[in-house]
């Protein structure tokens, strides 16, 4: 854990808390290393905080790297195997389990690209080596595979891990090319999945502010005058007209039917961590949904979620206060936030429960866009704003 020089005594590993886990990584003098080990991030965090739990026999961390995945599941599986392809990921895995005490964790070295099929999880998660660049250089970052093939390879592997009614998740990002449909291209990832799937996309970046971000974390110099390091990042992204890169989380869950749905949604503007319970409810009542026509949604009866907060905004006009807009907004777990339509936000006012929405629509003199307000309380339903009755 350290090492003594002198009279000095330098630390060989960073050691952070999350919640009553304790997280060791390799310290940072390491991470110009091809197999530095990365401690808590921003995105291992976010995955960690949107994982759906429940108890369960068996979880499958892919790309265990430090542990943190594989820690938490221990908790609520009997058992969690972690696959990484970095011995020393391995190894700080298994120095995580002994320092918490953890028993339950099998940590085994796999290729991503070759991975054994000899079990079946109920969950499977993974924090891969994600970032899209022409570089191989460190483990915990590249997959040494073109654009975004490790996201396209696990969208196919996962599916095969997982048991009838596991949940597979996990972080991706994904080339956004000049011509074409980005959401087309990502929706045609899990054709063949057998899986209803949600992606939930938290932002596209531009290529050039994607490359520096990187760039600035592995080269302090990178970015620097006669240093060819972003020049070289750029190239790549021409050559195959990227135009920037999107990054997601995605949720995978075994259907009956042969055909996959693929619903890309943009992510909420706040969480409240963790909100697995809170992810599980939007895909359950997308599920529901998608089944639900129009005619049955109308004879539905809604009310307000008890975390739902509508904020109303008026404008002093020739000496009266005139309404100018309604904001909706969650205040739990997956904190979606819209402004709504007045003819929307009139229903949302009317909805409590008792009343069905055909009875609410009816009542509305001068109702112009019925189908765009079908089309937002669907919307409502499925974040969680509205609830059926």
């Amino acid at each position: 854990m350290v090492q003594v020089v002198g009279s000095e005594v330098i630390p060989l590993m960073t050691i952070q808390p999350y919640g009553e886990l304790l997280i060791a990584s390799d310290a940072k003098s390491r991470r110009f290393e091809q197999d530095y080990v990365m401690g808590l991030s921003g995105p291992s965090r976010a995955l960690a905080g949107l994982t759906i739990r429940r108890p369960v026999e068996t979880v499958i961390d892919i790309g265990c790297g430090s542990g943190l995945q594989a820690l938490i599941a221990a908790s609520h599986s009997e058992r969690v195997l972690a696959y990484d392809l970095n011995p020393r990921a391995l190894a700080f895995t298994k120095f995580n389990a002994e320092l918490n005490g953890i028993a339950n964790i099998d940590c085994r070295q796999a290729d991503l690209f070759a991975f054994p099929m000899d079990d079946m999880a109920d969950l499977v998660v993974s924090n891969p080596p994600y970032v899209v660049s022409p570089d191989a250089c460190y483990a915990y970052r590249d997959s040494g595979r073109d654009e975004d093939f490790v996201c396209r390879h696990l969208a196919s592997l996962i599916p095969q891990l997982l048991k009838p009614d596991g949940v597979g998740q996990f972080l991706a990002n994904w080339a956004v090319h000049g011509s074409g449909s980005w959401r087309d291209m990502l929706a045609g990832w899990f054709q063949e999945s057998r899986c209803d799937v949600s992606i939930l996309c938290e932002t596209i970046e531009a290529a050039s502010s994607y490359a520096a971000k990187w760039l600035r974390q592995t080269d302090p110099h990178s970015l620097s005058a006669g240093n060819d390091a972003f020049d070289r990042w750029m190239d790549y992204f021409s050559e195959r007209g990227i135009a920037g890169i999107g990054y997601g989380l995605v949720s995978m869950r075994p259907c009956s039917g042969a055909a996959a749905n693929a619903f890309i949604d943009d992510a909420p503007s706040d969480y409240i961590m963790p909100c697995g319970l809170a992810l599980e409810g939007f895909l359950n009542r997308k599920r529901l949904l998608s089944h639900l026509g129009d005619d049955e949604l109308r004879v539905s009866r809604l009310k307000p979620s008890a975390d739902l907060v509508l904020e109303e905004s008026t404008i002093y006009r020739n000496g009266k206060w005139l309404p100018a807009s309604v904001r909706a907004s969650l205040t739990q777990g997956l904190c979606w936030s819209e402004s709504l339509e007045p003819e929307l936000a009139a229903v949302f006012g009317f909805c409590d429960g008792m009343r069905s929405l055909k009875n609410i629509l009816d009542g509305m003199e001068g109702l112009g866009n019925a189908s765009g307000v079908l089309t937002g309380v669907r919307r409502a339903i499925e974040r969680g704003m509205l609830e059926l009755t």
